[in-house]
């Protein structure tokens, strides 16, 4: 099944307490072709997603609640103890940051088998920029008794593309990590739809 079935299930499943199955059904299908996930939702304001798919704004507004509340699932149904692929590590970050609009640091610390331990918010920021400071990477794998992290921040304005100052600050917080013995898997870039690793863009970065 498709993640976009999913997403139609979800909303319709929802929408049908509040019109008729065949019209929240319709309502699904517009809500999907028009914004393609529910983080995106959960980001666009009442009166788009209502001139969208041509509902009221009473009903956009529980159509963004219900993105919030998909996100929260998903990030609720995260677990501590146990080791995930890069896929789900990308669907956890996506629904981590649904609804943030200033750029936002997160730290996930990992086991010597993979396994997470924690998942710590580090810093937030502007619209445009937030700081990632290597020292305090360094203290949130330490208390976390971490042998590896992953490090996650989100572009508010969509982009997944690494600037020059995400490959900088890349390079250096791994270099610094790499002194305590603490290996940086990956840094990842966050927007609403997308998440895309530093590494994929830049190799060996």
């Amino acid at each position: 099944m498709s993640e976009n079935i999913g997403v139609k299930e979800f909303l319709t499943r929802y929408l049908s307490a509040i019109m008729p199955r065949d019209k929240a059904a319709m309502a699904s299908d517009g809500l999907v072709m028009a914004f393609g996930s529910l983080s995106l939702i959960a980001s666009t304001s009442t009166e788009v997603i209502s001139e969208a798919v041509g509902i009221s704004t009473d009903t956009a507004l529980m159509v963004k609640l219900l993105g919030y509340v998909y996100s929260r699932s998903i990030t609720d149904d995260f677990v501590f103890g146990k080791a995930y692929s890069d896929e789900e590590i990308k669907k956890y970050l996506i629904a981590l940051f649904t609804g943030l609009h200033v750029e936002t640091v997160y730290c996930i610390s990992l086991d010597s088998k993979g396994r997470v331990l924690a998942s710590d918010r580090l810093n937030i920021g502007t619209v445009n920029a937030s700081e990632i400071s290597a020292r305090v990477v360094v203290e949130c794998a330490c208390k976390r008794q971490a042998s590896a992290v992953i490090l996650a921040h989100n572009h508010p304005k969509g982009s997944v593309n690494a600037s020059h100052q995400d490959i900088a600050s890349t390079g250096v917080i791994r270099s610094v990590l790499s002194t305590c013995g603490i290996d940086l898997v990956s840094h990842y870039l966050v927007s609403e739809t997308e998440c895309k690793s530093v590494g994929e863009q830049i190799p060996n970065c």
